[in-house]
């Protein structure tokens, strides 16, 4: 008999669990403030309705019907197609092992945060340096010289890293070896707490000062960027990234339902849920952050950031700011913060683990003890190589090729064109209807078939032209007023020679000081260094780049400023395929591509090895 949850209950929670996780908190803000604020929430809306609920409907939909994990639906649509089924579980599995490594992160900060003081200070810069100097140890002094762990230069383990990893790992083996039962009660406690998390920051935000620049940042509408193209990709690529789709996750958990399950409303609630917690994560990091520009005196825009730098640089800080506030906030609100990080966390990560194992016991029959023990080994395994002291390198590249680009992407795709175009989708169509409150029209055939298909071969080509572009990041200032950017230096630089020669001043004391560290070379003369420039103009990194355009920047618009109008410019940065300015070649293939190819290849070894006779029949 197939495993059950123990309520309708116990599955939407699950559900809604996995699709929300760390992204909501760190990664959605950003994209919602960069995107046109307010104005982001109509392509974000959507792309909800067009795309991620008719794939999240599909999903279920595939899991409730044919009673199995993605490699055991797909196979019982066609035989052929079990492989993809497989690419979804490795590719999730390949992302669990640098996910559950952030969640160590998280627990490093976590222990430190039971602090009257809190070790990262009050400010972005030392809190910077106590992310990549005293956690992930990527910086470290030798021998008095500063040694920063590239890719090739593991330099060993980050050891508190580690430790938090293989602990995040011990708990996702508890929640899944004893079925899913076992995780409806977890998820009871795991889902519910990070909203009374965000909630809690949320309404201490609200009563700082700096708290509504905060938020008007986060929410002014900037109309314009609706009739920008990158916009509504960056809609469609948040909703679907967002939702756990293509992971094989949502498929495998509708399989634990009955075959007379409701697939639309449970769809409906699970997306509506996710969006909720994105839209209302943004309150509690923007008011915030808002708060700590006007406590640094800084502009908003210049704390504003996503991902790994928001939940481990920018916001502790603002967190530690609080200090000044009253003495006991600090830690408590940083306990809080570690906190929802962690349970938003757990419940991606073992519903990943969940899928895989789901595929392995349809397959090959194996007991679910020994299936969660030997994935958590292999996952705690991989988690090894991104807790050394060069794996914030490596988990940078890994996560850009294999979940923001390619993975995922292109198993959605892969769903719509076999369901949509090689099995009767009518007649999924009616059958989720037969169980279902909200019926299905045929608006739902043509989104599978055509609208989202489509979309996603537009990301896919997208990405792909990003990530083949020749290398390039321009620098400089953009007026939110009348919309002009002013580029002051482009990486690579036309001439680095021509450049180098062309500064005066302090800019140029510095880059020369820069540039004969780098050729070792300490009494270098001008010319000695232009020699050197010639022959490696490469050695006028990004950040030397970044150092001339910072000393060409101005106060005000002069453009606006002629018409009588002073407006205060923004910084300005725009990259180009980052990742091969960020790391050399082979770092990328082997971290990038290599990963890519090697899921299907895994997923095909799956697929064609020998399972039980009755596996596809077995429900």
């Amino acid at each position: 008999m197939r495993d059950r949850w123990g309520s309708r209950t116990s599955f939407i929670m699950a559900a809604i669990g996995s699709a929300v996780g760390l992204g909501n908190l760190w990664r959605f803000p950003y994209v919602c403030y960069a995107n046109g604020g307010g104005a982001f929430l109509i392509p974000y809306f959507i792309a909800l309705m067009t795309a991620g609920i008719p794939l999240m409907i599909l999903e279920y939909g595939l899991g409730i019907r044919m009673q199995g994990s993605a490699p055991k639906s797909l196979a019982k649509l066609n035989r052929r197609w079990e492989f993809v089924g497989w690419w979804a579980l490795v590719i999730g599995m390949m992302i669990s092992m640098y996910y559950v490594v952030i969640m160590g992160v998280s627990c490093v900060y976590l222990v430190e945060s039971f602090s009257t003081k809190l070790p990262w200070g009050t400010t972005a810069e030392t809190a910077k340096e106590f992310f990549f100097k005293d956690v992930l140890q990527v910086v470290e002094e030798v021998g008095g010289r500063k040694v920063v762990h590239g890719p090739f230069n593991l330099g060993g383990m980050a050891w508190g890293v580690l430790i938090g990893a293989l602990v995040v790992w011990a708990f996702i083996f508890l929640i899944i070896f004893k079925g899913v039962k076992q995780v409806g009660k977890v998820v009871m406690v795991t889902v519910p707490l990070p909203w009374l998390m965000i909630l809690v920051l949320m309404v201490r935000g609200f009563t700082l000062p700096g708290a509504a620049e905060g938020l008007n940042f986060y929410l002014a509408p900037n109309w314009a960027k609706l009739l920008e193209p990158s916009t509504w990709m960056a809609a469609y690529g948040q909703i679907f990234f967002s939702l756990s789709l293509g992971f094989g996750i949502m498929i495998a958990y509708a399989s634990y339902m009955s075959r007379t399950s409701d697939v639309t409303n449970n769809a409906f609630i699970t997306s509506f849920a996710n969006c909720a917690t994105s839209y209302l994560a943004g309150f509690a990091v923007f008011s915030i952050l808002g708060y700590f520009a006007v406590a640094a005196n800084l502009p908003v825009e210049r704390v504003v950031g996503g991902g790994p730098g928001l939940a481990f640089v920018v916001y502790p800080a603002a967190l530690a700011k609080l200090g000044d506030v009253a003495s006991w906030m600090a830690p408590l609100f940083s306990v809080v913060f570690f906190v929802a990080l962690l349970t938003l966390g757990i419940d991606s990560a073992f519903s990943i683990v969940e899928a895989f194992a789901s595929g392995i016991q349809d397959k090959f029959g194996w007991s679910k003890t020994k299936t969660a023990a030997v994935l958590c080994t292999i996952g705690a395994a991989g988690s090894v190589w991104f807790a050394t002291k060069a794996g914030i390198n490596w988990l940078d590249i890994t996560d850009h090729w294999v979940s923001e680009s390619y993975g995922l992407v292109i198993i959605g795709l892969l769903e719509c064109l076999l369901v949509g175009w090689f099995y009767k989708l009518s007649k999924l169509r009616e059958e989720i209807n037969s169980v279902s409150e909200v019926r299905l029209g045929r608006w739902w055939d043509v989104f599978v078939k055509f609208l989202t298909p489509a979309i996603l071969i537009v990301i896919l080509i997208q990405v792909t032209l990003e990530n083949v572009a020749p290398p390039q990041a321009q620098f400089g200032q953009s007026c939110p007023h009348c919309g002009r950017t002013y580029i002051y230096a482009t990486y690579p630089p036309d001439d680095a020679a021509k450049l180098f020669l062309s500064l005066k001043g302090d800019v140029k004391d510095e880059v020369a000081a820069a540039l004969r560290r780098k050729i070792n070379n300490p009494n270098a003369s001008d010319a000695e260094i232009v020699s050197a420039l010639k022959r490696n103009p490469r050695l006028f990194d990004l950040s030397l780049v970044r150092k001339v355009a910072d000393s060409s920047m101005k106060e005000f618009c002069p453009h606006c400023k002629a018409r009588g109008h002073l407006v205060r410019l923004q910084r300005y940065e725009s990259y180009r395929n980052r990742k091969c300015i960020d790391y050399p070649p082979l770092a990328v293939f082997l971290g990038g591509w290599l990963w890519v190819i090697a899921a299907p290849l895994i997923g095909l070894l799956l697929a064609k090895m020998s399972g039980r006779k009755d596996w596809l029949e077995a429900s």
